[in-house]
């Protein structure tokens, strides 16, 4: 069965409706096809009709505008489209079955610091401060957030239950005791809220993602804190939750992963954490005196517990031709034993002077 390329792109669209993918993953994995369906198309094929020549040329094509992370998510949106439309017979062969998917290095976590928390709150205030709130003592995802009904919210226990999310799984996490109580006001001085905690303006429904993130924005530029996004705020989160001693898969439960490559992704940065802080500890960057004390007497050698052999020395010859009362009362330098010296001097000198003995100077000693 010939199908075009709009009409199989129409059909794996409902494909993905009925399966419960949110709106902006269609969206996004509808877009990505079109672009390759385009592609094809200049290269005089159809979309389904294509072979694993066309698709590494295209490959080859993407990595020159977009990053290889971008080029791997491609490669997988591509290959599902394929497998899905062999299962329907509307193609033969899947060009990319036999194709490496595109390496790519993982993507760097990024959370805010504290300082940067507390400056973002401390800039914030109203409805931005109780977003700011629940995003960075949660993990909510931003549509997450702009899409909270009042029914979901349990004030007497303090949870909020989560099925808005990527996949629609429900999940349900804590509130905060001063992040309740301010949702709890919010709601209660909205006169429109139309089952949304956070209604959108002129419409039925809620806010939309990009409006938290614009208001968001413009408390980060008060605050002078760069790189502002509203996914740091989950990333904080999973940071913050593992370095407290949090399980791995409590994580999992709370972000609402499918898998657990992601939580195992927050888990490297948190061991890489945990290993540059124990470097820290053992080569003195610090600030801690006592490291560095601990580092100067680990590094150094040590001195030996009796007197060394040319200081003994010094101290027999100096018996032999000064007269005891003469003998200059031993001086400790805080390091080892003590040295000869001159009892009145508080402090010794880098070279003390000593007399000449057998003709010799005191260097040759």
């Amino acid at each position: 069965m010939s199908v075009g390329n709009d009409e199989a792109l129409a059909r794996y669209k409902q494909y993905m409706i009925a399966r419960g993918f949110s709106r902006f993953t269609v969206q996004a994995k509808t877009s990505v096809l079109g672009r390759l369906a385009l592609f094809a198309r200049k290269a005089g094929v159809d979309l389904l009709d294509m072979d694993s020549r066309l698709i590494q040329n295209w490959l080859a094509s993407l990595f020159e505008s977009r990053a290889r992370d971008t080029v791997k998510d491609y490669f997988k949106i591509a290959r599902v489209f394929f497998k899905w439309a062999i299962a329907e017979g509307l193609a033969s062969i899947n060009p990319l079955e036999g194709l490496e998917t595109p390496s790519a290095p993982p993507k760097p976590v990024e959370p805010y610091s504290p300082a940067e928390v507390r400056a973002l709150l401390a800039a914030s205030g109203g409805r931005e401060h109780l977003w700011i709130l629940m995003l960075v003592s949660t993990g909510l995802r931003g549509s997450e957030l702009a899409g909270i009904r009042v029914e979901e919210i349990d004030f007497e226990e303090e949870t909020l239950r989560v099925w808005n999310g990527k996949g629609h799984k429900e999940r349900v996490i804590l509130l905060r005791p001063d992040a309740a109580t301010a949702l709890k006001a919010e709601i209660e001085g909205n006169k429109r809220w139309h089952g949304y905690v956070w209604p959108a303006r002129g419409r039925l429904g809620h806010i939309g993602e990009n409006t938290i993130y614009h208001l968001l924005q413009e408390v980060a530029w008060r605050a002078k804190v760069p790189h502002f996004k509203v996914h740091k705020f989950r990333n904080t989160f999973a940071c913050r939750f593992l370095e407290r001693g949090g399980a791995v898969n409590d994580l999992a439960i709370l972000l609402g992963h499918s898998t657990m490559a992601m939580s195992l992704h927050y888990a490297t940065w948190t061991a890489q954490g945990r290993a540059l802080a124990a470097q820290r500890r053992f080569n003195g960057l610090n600030d801690d005196e006592g490291d560095d004390n601990e580092l100067r007497s680990t590094v150094r050698p040590t001195l030996p517990a009796g007197p060394s052999v040319a200081t003994e020395g010094v101290r027999q010859q100096l018996r032999r031709r000064l007269p005891a009362a003469r003998l200059p009362a031993p001086i400790s330098d805080g390091r080892g034993p003590a040295v000869p010296g001159r009892a009145r001097v508080r402090r010794l000198p880098s070279r003390p002077h000593l007399p000449r003995l057998h003709g010799r100077s005191r260097g040759s000693l």
